[in-house]
């Protein structure tokens, strides 16, 4: 029915409808893809980025979209960061009247996180020979330049998945220039380079640039092979091990501060451990919280 209507009429339908609403019409077909994804883009040229740091946040405004949304034009501080999407909800407590006091601050804190509004990005260090540097994962990538106490943001790219996650925390989201990582990790697998970062800055720069794979990056990733074993890649590994959700780092003060290198005084594997009991804590009382609602 909706191919007989006007475009303008679809739109009025479609702006009665919320972002994850939106996002969910994605999945009906190509055409509901194409309108909703529209209205999506049209819905954020409105709303703001905010880039949050050591002493402050900064506000990024909404510039060009393509395969993915840019926000650009900020300075901010600090060595982390992390992204706060303005329109992504606030938590609020509702209270659980048969619960102690500490189990009233544990549903606080477990409730109260969710990994796409708590996840930090640390900075690469300062290198007066590198103008030009590079931050990002699978959902983000920021284009940067250190200008002398602070941080010049050229552009913050970031995919529209990614966003819509603030939303829900139980949403799949795609990756950025998906082809180009692909292509690339196919190109390199012919020069038998299998274990790298791949969201170190040479390889963002090439993804983000188009560029062929040269020898100069090669070289680069068989130099480095090492140091894909991240303080982050590593936690992941082992709270995967473990069983546990490797989203859920983001929650613990303690595994933030190794991640960013700030904190040694925790083993990994006594880390592992803390998130894993605190976890199977939560899941027992979720588990009453979910036989009083009954």
């Amino acid at each position: 029915m909706i191919h007989f209507f006007p475009v303008e009429i679809n739109q009025q339908i479609l702006s009665w409808l919320n972002h994850y609403e939106l996002y969910q019409l994605r999945r009906v077909c190509k055409l509901w893809r194409q309108l909703s994804e529209d209205r999506l883009r049209a819905e954020i040229t409105k709303d703001k980025l905010w880039i949050e740091y050591e002493g402050g946040h900064s506000e990024c405004v909404f510039n060009v979209h393509h395969q993915y949304v840019e926000f650009s034009g900020c300075e901010i501080g600090g060595h982390r960061i992390r992204l706060r999407y303005s329109q992504w909800p606030s938590y609020h407590y509702h209270g659980y009247s048969h619960l102690t006091t500490e189990e009233e601050e544990q549903v606080k804190f477990h409730e109260h996180y969710h990994p796409a509004h708590h996840k930090y990005y640390v900075l690469p260090e300062y290198d007066p020979h590198q103008q030009t540097r590079y931050v990002g994962d699978q959902h983000m990538i920021m284009q940067f330049q250190y200008m002398d106490d602070t941080v010049h943001v050229n552009w913050i790219r970031i995919s529209l998945d990614f966003i819509l996650s603030g939303f829900t925390r139980h949403l799949p989201s795609s990756s950025l220039y998906q082809d180009r990582f692909r292509q690339l990790q196919y190109a390199l697998s012919k020069h038998y380079c299998f274990t790298y970062d791949p969201y170190s800055e040479p390889i963002l720069d090439a993804i983000v640039n188009h560029r062929p794979l040269s020898h100069t990056l090669i070289e680069y990733i068989q130099s480095h092979s090492d140091q894909y074993r991240t303080p982050l890649y590593q936690l992941q590994y082992l709270l995967e091990g473990a069983g546990v959700d490797a989203h859920m780092l983001w929650k613990y003060p303690f595994a933030v501060s190794f991640i960013t290198g700030k904190n040694h005084l925790l083993s990994e594997e006594e880390m592992v451990r803390r998130i894993k009991m605190a976890e199977e804590d939560w899941c027992r009382l979720r588990l009453k919280l979910t036989r009083f609602n009954k």
